[in-house]
This record gives C-alpha cells, sequence and structure tokens, in this order.
C-alpha cells in the first residue's frame, strides 16, 4: 500500500485530489494538508511514502516545505503545478531543486467523462512511477539520504545495499577520447532537472561548446524547464525549433512533444513522436543522431531516471570513440537509465553532478582535434 499526504491549499483542489485517489488499489490517502507548515508536521507525524505538494500556499510555501521535509523526514515529493505563468513554473522546479523528484499538472476542477479518467491515469501513474523501489530523494547538495520503505518496496528484492559502485577508469592522455567535442549531448529523466541547474551553472557564458538536452518532463512543462533554467545559468537557454542551429554556449532543450535528432552540419531535426518509443523526447534517438553526425566528436551524458532510455544510444557513441558518462548512483534519484548503461558497458565512467561540472569544463580546454 502506497500511503499518500496530500498539501494542497485549494479545499476544490483537495476534494479533486482525494477523490481522484480514492478506491484505487494500493493507494491510500492518510492526511491532507493545507499549509506548508501542516505538511511538515504531518509528514514527520504519519510518515507517508510520498507527498503531492503546491507550491503557493500562506505562510510557509512548498519549496520551504520541501526543504524542511528533506531535513527533518525525507520522503519522495510529486510537485503538482498549475501551467500558469512563469512565477509559478519557476518556483516549482525551485521544488524541484529544493529535493522534490517530479512535477506533474495540478487537476482543474471537477472533471467528468474521459477527461476525468484520463487525468486519473496520468496521476495514478506518475504516483506509483515516484514511489517504486529505487526512487529515492536527495538533497540540493546531492548527498544521498535514506527513506522508510514502503510496503511495494518490502514484496521486492531491491540490490543489496552497498554494493560497489561502477568504477570510474582514467582517461589517458593521447586516448582517442581525449580531445575536445564539437558538441555535448545530456540525457535525464525523473531528478535531472536539478542536476541540469548545479551542473551547468557552473559554466562560464563563454563555454565554447554547444549543449543539447534531451529531458523527459510532463507535457506542458518544458517551456518553464527552458526558462527557469536560463534564470539559474549564465549559459543562454533556448528551446529547440525547426530552425534552430547549434550555437556555443547555449544550453538546447528538446521539446516535449517532438524527438530531436542532430545533423552534422549544425542544425536539427525534429520528429513527431511514434509508438515505438515510450518516452518523448527520446533520450536514445538524441544519442544516435549524435554518433551518426559527431561520431567521437561527441560528449554524452546520461542522467537520473528510470528505465532503459539512453543506454543503448550512449553505448553507440561510445563505440564511435566518444567519451561518456553516467549519474553514479550514490547521487541519481532514480539509477535506472545509468544503471543499464553501465551494465551494457555504455560509459566510460561515472560520475556526480560536481564531476560532471569539472569534466564539462575539461573537455572544453582539450586542444581541438
Amino acid at each position: 500500500m502506497i500511503r499518500i499526504l496530500i498539501v494542497e491549499d485549494s479545499p476544490v483542489v483537495q476534494r479533486t485530489l482525494t477523490m481522484l485517489l480514492a478506491n484505487e488499489p494500493g493507494l491510500e490517502v492518510v492526511g491532507v494538508a493545507g499549509d506548508g507548515a501542516s505538511a511538515v508536521d504531518q509528514c514527520c507525524a504519519l510518515r507517508p511514502d510520498l507527498v503531492t505538494m503546491d507550491v503557493f500556499m500562506p505562510g510557509m510555501d512548498g519549496v520551504e516545505a520541501t526543504r524542511q521535509i528533506m531535513a527533518r523526514c525525507p520522503t519522495r515529493i510529486v510537485i503538482i503545478s498549475s501551467l500558469v505563468n512563469d512565477r509559478d513554473l519557476n518556483t516549482s522546479f525551485e521544488a524541484m531543486r529544493a529535493g522534490a523528484v517530479e512535477i506533474i499538472e495540478k487537476p482543474r476542477g471537477i472533471m467528468g467523462g474521459d477527461g476525468y479518467a484520463e487525468v486519473k491515469r496520468a496521476l495514478i501513474r506518475v504516483l506509483t512511477r515516484i514511489a517504486s523501489p529505487g526512487v529515492r530523494p536527495q538533497t540540493g547538495g546531492f548527498d544521498p539520504v535514506q527513506i522508510p520503505t514502503t510496503s511495494a518496496e518490502k514484496a521486492t528484492t531491491p540490490a543489496p545495499k552497498g554494493s560497489t559502485p561502477a568504477p570510474r577508469p582514467s582517461l589517458p592522455t593521447g586516448s582517442p577520447r581525449h580531445r575536445r567535442p564539437r558538441v555535448i549531448c545530456i540525457g535525464g529523466s525523473s531528478g535531472a532537472p536539478a542536476v541540469l541547474a548545479h551542473t551547468l551553472g557552473q559554466l562560464p557564458a563563454t563555454y565554447p561548446l554547444p549543449i543539447v538536452i534531451a529531458q523527459h518532463i510532463a507535457r506542458g512543462f518544458v517551456g518553464g524547464l527552458v526558462r527557469w533554467l536560463d534564470h539559474c545559468l549564465e549559459l543562454t537557454t533556448k528551446l529547440v525549433t525547426d530552425t534552430t542551429r547549434l550555437e556555443p554556449g547555449t544550453v538546447h532543450v528538446a521539446p516535449d512533444d517532438r524527438h530531436l535528432e542532430l545533423r552534422s552540419d549544425g542544425s536539427v531535426a525534429l520528429y513527431p513522436p511514434t509508438s515505438s518509443t515510450e518516452y518523448t523526447p527520446s533520450i536514445d534517438r538524441l544519442f544516435e543522431s549524435a554518433a551518426r553526425a559527431y561520431g567521437r566528436d561527441c560528449f554524452g551524458a546520461l542522467l537520473s531516471g528510470m528505465g532503459r532510455d539512453g543506454a543503448t544510444g550512449l553505448g553507440l557513441l561510445r563505440n564511435t570513440g566518444a567519451l561518456t558518462v553516467a549519474q553514479n548512483e550514490e547521487t541519481a534519484v532514480v539509477y535506472g537509465m545509468p544503471r543499464q548503461a553501465v551494465e551494457t558497458d555504455a560509459v566510460d565512467r561515472t560520475v556526480s553532478p560536481d564531476d560532471l561540472a569539472h569534466l564539462l569544463q575539461s573537455v572544453a580546454r582539450y586542444r581541438l582535434p
């Protein structure tokens, strides 16, 4: 049973969320809090498996409530946000930087018919996924935290604690991978936005390489992610369009309703989703196109996320001679995608967010081939 605490100041939205989750097998709403202070107190008292968190509330807001929960009683937190304006979205992404692991759209009032069923399915799918084994919150400093075991996790056989992390092989000078790339490609899912802000925030505006990102995110939120990153970073952040050309010192973010592929002339191609790809944008398709277009002149990084997306494409990149890395288990909210990459020998090393920032700075200083 997944025990859920709802944090929301609107009585209408409280009732809507409770109604959407009522009588759903495996889910139980154990409490409702109307402000951030009450949320922290109830979370520490009830010890839920998961918290749905509003961001704008009287008194303590959702960002500070997330920080305090992560400090006092670490718990998986899903931000439920309105797609209203930049202020709402920026605050929602700040809550993710404080330790929340996912963001989804807030249900709009009392719904009926197909719309109700669609919202219910989407909400339950996200909550069930985030409460699954292997998902753990982390602090803004990317320190791993321990959270109580859910009943769903008790029914599984998790990997043994203290297992040896993936090795970090050295890259000797003169190696085919010890060269300056022409493009940086990064893929991520749950837990990755905070890593992007932390890592890319350490790069200067004069960074000489273009950066391309495929990020799994709830439909409609990618514009907010782009604006938030643009505010956080010295680098310029842009949403990719059909006319985009890769620019140095710029973070190019794939749209949430198209697959992004790179071309060797610095242009991009966008494709509609197909039934054969589970996620849009596909990280595999980004990496595979980078392998074709740039080969060893690309740097690939796979961040926190659930599933397998990105591992195959990262392996193709590595086979061309490109330098490839994955986020390490110690700092990843979800080690699913990085684990797949490590287990399929698709990476040269695993890295923390700070390691990745250092590596991005280092490869930009390599002499041009």
